[in-house]
């Protein structure tokens, strides 16, 4: 239906402006059925339309729809920017959001969800984690993925396992200046000498996979939690 009506909107004379602009954010969420429906005017968009698609997975787009658009490739936001925006647009006190704008990667969008649940305690629990776990039986360890599991949702769990693995990738890069957690510099300096570097993407990898599996596949919590700390202590 909102495909039909995007037809007649862009066949229509435009109100005001030289062009009729149609932007699809997330483009890529679009069923095959309303691409498909979308793609003669694509083929043959009127002289006064312009049709704008936004995704970070253009590879979802049908083809169809891709190989007769422009391609524009947008490089990530510098923390500067984000850390202004955050500010000057969403009110946020300036030592949070540079914090924030450390974490989220050139992404406003990962900025803005990292800031509305900004959480500082978490984040401590992570450097906690890696500081002891290498060093620590493996009760410790079993011992704080129960605490992480009994206070956490899905979503959090997702948001934990993002600063565990930014924190292992800061070990991992091992130069201060391109440290993401800038605020844990002293700390990251300190794992860098104490980890094998040679086991770090292992451990990414692992995390990752925990994370996408508590997100996508409902993997128990607490049981992946339990078998991620422990393949990280066993893995120091």
């Amino acid at each position: 239906a909102r495909s039909r009506a995007v037809i007649r909107r862009a066949n229509s004379k435009p109100f005001g402006s030289t062009y009729n602009v149609f932007v699809f954010v997330d483009a890529h969420r679009m069923r095959e059925e309303a691409q498909n429906a979308l793609l003669k005017l694509v083929e043959e968009p009127p002289g006064h339309c312009v049709l704008i698609f936004i995704s970070p997975n253009p590879d979802m787009i049908l083809n169809t729809i891709r190989s007769r658009c422009q391609r524009v490739r947008f490089a990530p936001l510098g923390e500067s920017v984000i850390e202004r925006i955050l500010v000057d647009y969403y009110s946020m006190d300036e030592e949070t959001a540079a914090g924030v704008a450390a974490l989220a990667r050139g992404d406003i969008n990962r900025a803005k969800e990292i800031a509305s649940d900004f959480d500082d305690e978490g984040r401590r629990l992570v450097y906690g984690i890696l500081e002891r776990i290498r060093k620590s039986p493996e009760s410790w360890a079993i011992e704080q993925a129960l605490l992480v599991s009994r206070s956490t949702n899905r979503d959090s769990a997702a948001r934990f396992l993002d600063d565990l693995a930014a924190a292992y990738r800061d070990v991992m890069t091992g130069d201060e200046a391109l440290f993401i957690n800038r605020d844990q510099t002293e700390t990251l300096k300190t794992q860098v000498a104490g980890w094998d570097q040679r086991n770090l993407p292992g451990i990414l990898d692992k995390i990752v996979v925990t994370r996408d599996g508590i997100l996508r596949r409902n993997l128990n919590i607490e049981a992946a939690l339990v078998d991620l700390f422990l393949d990280i202590k066993n893995s120091g």
